[in-house]
């Protein structure tokens, strides 16, 4: 099975000619099963859909009840009960709480990939689901997307590759995978109306190609438009892409829903292409729908065309007349979590180990001090709809102290938060004049704080949380409104003071008419802190100014006496410690779907990690993120440095394996980490302007920016340390036989080192005068291997036409050039010891 999985893939498989024939055979007589399965499951589409009524069909291209899809029970036909994924099961109470998808791409790993898809898929028939709405698949354009914890990457190979194996492994288990968001949802700033402007050559080679290989090569049964618009057409109203490409030029047989509130009106997504609007009971409705019908606008082969869709999905997963709960399969599966363990352990990079201070020696090493506000509780997943609530996460504080037990552990929390939440509930305000006490809070039905306020309150504290469809008042919109709040502060005697504002949404802060905080701009949740120097008993006047642009917003301040993160008795405990791991990074309030996030670290982190460097050498930072952050004042003093990504519930397990060397890390970054936030090939586009980003830099993408205008990343694409070593050799170039353009690459990969190690030998491939402006290289396929000390092992990579192919503009098709190339090997985007012409006829 492994290597019939491996084969599907293109340029990934390690093979032999013989393979390669016995692999032929098998497709032939697959491709002959799959015709008869095809017309007897379109023999009872067609059964069924003679016996729906219109109101029967029109009821089952809206969704109800926010996760399902309504079912004829006269026919058999069940309601869909759908769970938002990628990274487990999560609505229907805790579950498997799995790494982010990023760190499952870090693994490299397709029979891994595979894995955690058949777990998800048990997940989901341990509750009865029918779908799941995973793997989420866009392209990682800049590190600072609220989702890229959600996707896989930088590279439309590597996604498409290891998407396709996941969704095989969803679907082997009777349950329906979705691919997820179509196409160009890269940033979710403005996710809802932005523009995404990307010419055609950009589209095909890099953001729908992940989505061709995984729809072409996995099969999932459904696909998820995305929010956006691309070329200033909503995504669930554009025909060219869900019916012209999707439908007819991918042949994709099953049905396309949009994301939740991702339609805008009836009839241009009902005849674009869209089937199931969700959550629905907005547009597809009945009373929307038939006029359009009635007049023709809409015609009844359409409608048919979206229910034969729903119910070959169906027929063919086996929904009709059946019950999708599997009694047998525990809801808290132990099979589960060690798939979360593996994905964690594999996908965990090792980015810095200088002089080779890691793994610590559990013989030698007596205390470790566990720094930091990452350490504890368990950071597990990002924020927003992919988060599963886990049943037991073990943090990264646990993990360590279950390692080397917890009398060799010393723990500094060292978190902010537990310091700004004692400011913001002790805070002291003056009274503000002799009716009013404490605060005074002024409402505004605009967000500009114009006009006369239409509400006006007086509270102790500032500390407001409003949910979707809780304005602070009946007579203000939920997402358009803005507030000022008023106070005096008296601090009691001379000193430093800190001021933090906290807020989903915009907020400034102003002392004494000075604005000392500026975050006048709509984003997530975001947090600045300044310290003052005040005068006791001096009267100071505090102003703090929001607005809200999205239906969940808070806005929290306080005040209060400045105190060290570390205190004395800290650092000693930091500094006597033999090695300090210091837990750093985001969580789900600060990197979250529905807005990107900052690229410094959250809070005070920077100087925390500037502390603690200068307290302990043998600092060894670890970071929780989905992408690439600012290290430049920071990233030369630290003797280690791991990316944790967001590791799941056995996170803080994984960690301290690989920390105390149980585990060799074996991860490799699947996307480009840049010195500057400026240096990203995003970075002069984004966000946009009036609702419109540019995709100016074309097919520049990652790794391919940066090799193209010569600038040097921090850690290259596919880089990833090793407590071991390994060397690459001999590299082959081989015809096939009787296929004269298509070639077998082959090399060795040894391991050099005293441990067993997995190494990802990585195959890319660049022309040497492309017709059209081009990256120098692209990758073309990786193999993940594993070694024993001393042990060599031969890779192969094939090469054919689609290897070379490129999406040409005029012609408005894939192109092969002939002429010269050069194929690269090695074990990143800059590590590419072995290399050769190929002359392509």
């Amino acid at each position: 099975m492994r290597l019939n999985r491996i084969l599907t893939v293109l340029a990934l498989a390690v093979f032999s000619f013989s393979a390669m024939n016995c692999e032929h055979e098998q497709q032939e007589t697959s491709q002959t099963k799959q015709r008869e399965m095809k017309a007897s499951v379109d023999q009872q589409v067609d059964q069924l859909l003679s016996q729906l009524t219109l109101d029967e069909k029109l009821s089952m291209i809206s969704g109800y009840k926010v996760y399902k899809v309504a079912g004829v029970p006269r026919l058999g036909i069940p309601e869909i009960k759908m769970t938002d994924g990628p990274i487990g099961t999560r609505n229907d109470g805790k579950s498997t709480a799995y790494p982010g998808d990023i760190c499952l791409a870090a693994s490299w790993d397709t029979e891994l990939a595979h894995e955690f898809g058949v777990s998800q898929g048990r997940d989901g028939r341990a509750r009865a689901d029918h779908v799941i709405l995973g793997p989420a698949m866009n392209i990682y354009r800049i590190p600072i997307d609220g989702r890229n914890s959600e996707y896989m990457g930088e590279d439309p190979f590597l996604t498409g590759t290891m998407a396709s194996h996941e969704i095989q492994g969803i679907q082997s288990q009777g349950v329906v995978s979705t691919v997820k968001h179509y196409a160009a949802n890269n940033q979710e700033e403005h996710r809802m109306t932005v523009s995404a402007n990307v010419d055609e050559r950009t589209l095909r080679e890099i953001y729908l190609r992940g989505f061709q290989i995984a729809i072409t090569q996995g099969h999932p049964w459904a696909v998820m438009c995305a929010y956006n618009k691309i070329n200033d057409v909503y995504c669930s109203a554009n025909r060219w892409l869900l019916t012209d490409v999707l439908k007819d030029e991918w042949d994709f047989p099953g049905l396309v829903m949009s994301d939740w509130g991702a339609v805008h009106d009836t009839l241009g997504p009902a005849n674009a292409g869209l089937d199931i609007e969700m959550p629905g009971q907005e547009w597809f409705t009945p009373a929307k729908l038939k006029p359009l019908i009635d007049s023709g606008k809409i015609s009844m082969p359409t409608i048919d065309d979206k229910i034969r869709r729903i119910l070959r999905v169906e027929v063919s997963m086996g929904f009709i007349n059946s019950d999708r709960k599997d009694a047998s399969i525990p809801l808290d599966d132990p099979s589960s979590r060690a798939t979360a363990l593996k994905m964690a352990e594999e996908g965990i990079v090792l980015l810095k180990n200088r002089d080779g201070l890691l793994p610590l020696d559990t013989a030698k090493v007596k205390t470790v001090a566990v720094v930091g506000p990452n350490a504890e509780p368990a950071i597990t997943g990002c924020g927003g709809s992919s988060y599963v609530d886990p049943y037991n996460p073990v943090s990264t504080l646990a993990g360590i102290q279950n390692e080397i037990g917890a009398d060799r552990v010393e723990y500094v929390p060292a978190s902010e938060k537990s310091q700004i939440d004692a400011v913001i509930a002790h805070s002291m305000y003056e009274p503000l004049d002799p009716n009013t006490q404490g605060i005074k809070a002024e409402y505004f039905a605009n967000r500009d704080l114009s006009g006369s306020p239409v509400l006006i309150r007086q509270m102790k504290k500032i500390d407001q949380k409003w949910g979707r469809r809780r304005p602070p008042a009946a007579n203000l919109p939920s997402n358009d409104f803005s507030a000022r709040f008023t106070a005096k502060i008296r601090p009691p005697t001379d000193g430093t003071y800190l001021f933090s504002l906290s807020s989903h949404e915009g907020s400034r802060l102003f002392i004494n008419g000075e604005q000392v905080i500026d975050m006048w701009s709509s984003h997530g949740n975001q947090q600045e802190n300044v310290h003052r120097e005040l005068k006791g008993g001096k009267v100071y006047d505090i102003r703090v100014d929001f607005f809200s642009n999205w239906p969940s917003c808070s806005v929290q301040f306080g005040w209060g006496p400045a105190l060290p993160l570390i205190d004395e008795q800290a650092a000693e405990k930091i500094a006597k410690a033999d090695a300090a791991v210091l837990c750093v990074g985001f969580n789900p309030q600060f990197e979250s779907e529905g807005f990107d996030r900052t690229y410094a670290l959250p809070q005070d982190q920077e100087k925390l990690i500037q502390k603690v460097e200068a307290l302990n050498p043998h600092t060894i930072v670890v970071v929780n993120c989905g992408g690439n952050v600012a290290m430049a004042n920071w990233i030369d003093n630290a003797a280690g440095l791991i990316q944790a990504w967001y590791p799941g519930e056995e996170g803080g397990r994984a960690l301290a394996e690989i920390i105390f060397g149980k585990v060799n890390p074996s991860g490799k970054l699947p996307a480009t980490f840049e010195k500057k936030w400026e240096d990203s090939p995003g970075y002069a586009n984004y966000p946009g302007k009036n609702d419109e980003v540019s995709y100016k830099e074309g097919v520049f993408v990652g790794y391919r920016w940066f090799d193209a205008k010569g600038i040097v990343p921090r850690y290259p694409f596919g880089f990833g340390l090793s407590y071991t070593s390994f060397a690459l050799s001999d590299l082959k170039i081989k015809h096939v036989k009787g296929h004269e353009n298509e070639l077998i690459l082959s090399a060795n990969v040894k391991n050099t080192g005293d441990r067993i190690g997995s190494d990802v030998i990585q195959f890319y491939v660049g022309q040497d005068q492309p017709t059209l402006p081009t990256p120098p290289r692209k990758l073309a396929g990786f193999a993940r291997v594993e070694l024993l000390p001393g042990q060599k092992k031969t890779v192969q990579f094939h090469v054919d036409a689609s290897t070379l192919a490129y999406w040409h503009p005029n012609t408005k098709q894939w192109s092969t050039d002939s002429g010269g190339y050069h194929v690269w090997v090695g074990e990143s985007s800059r590590d590419l010891p072995l290399t050769a012409p190929v002359e392509w006829r």
